[in-house]
């Protein structure tokens, strides 16, 4: 799906990664190929889990974007299991000193990551995105283009963020 080829074309930017399998539950993607890369199956937890322990990848990536509560249940589910995220961080992407950051996060084109920031685990922070100094983001949290957040921004975990959004400085965003 779309998703999947975002990933795929981000992985084609890192050295040292390859893009191994894709898991999608649509029936029709079944046995076809995103960008040479096949699906070879849903997304069953326990069955991820076996594929990984028979070496088939060495990390797993969290593409899905439009459901909250079914991308932290996938990263829960498969961490549970002993299935490794990794962050996927684009080459162009600018990370201040000091910023601290979780795993299985995902980090398209031309963001910036202002020093001091904290980004918890499993978070999709799309292209041109500004999360600027001292900010702290929750886990499982989703980020439309262009969003900015200005210094000092809290957001608590699995929070949606549409695309061109602006937030002040010393705002506090709930979680969901």
């Amino acid at each position: 799906g779309v998703a999947s080829c975002q990933v795929i074309d981000l992985i084609s930017h890192l050295d040292g990664f390859s893009a191994a399998c894709i898991f999608d539950d649509t029936p029709e993607k079944q046995n076809t190929y995103v960008y040479g890369v096949k699906v070879v199956g849903k997304i069953e937890f326990e069955a991820i889990a076996e594929c990984y322990q028979l070496g088939m990848f060495d990390y797993i990536v969290n593409s899905v974007g439009g459901s909250i509560p079914f991308r932290k249940k996938c990263f829960d589910e498969l961490t549970k299991l002993g299935v490794p995220y990794c962050n996927l961080i684009h080459p162009t992407v600018v990370i201040g000193q000091n910023v601290k950051m979780g795993t299985g996060n995902i980090i398209y084109p031309m963001t910036n990551i202002g020093p001091n920031a904290e980004i918890a685990n499993d978070c999709l922070i799309t292209a041109q995105t500004d999360i600027e100094h001292h900010n702290v983001i929750g886990s499982h949290c989703t980020f439309g283009p262009g969003v900015k957040l200005s210094g000092t921004v809290h957001v608590g975990e699995c929070t949606r963020f549409a695309a061109g959004i602006f937030v002040e400085p010393w705002i506090n965003i709930g979680s969901n």
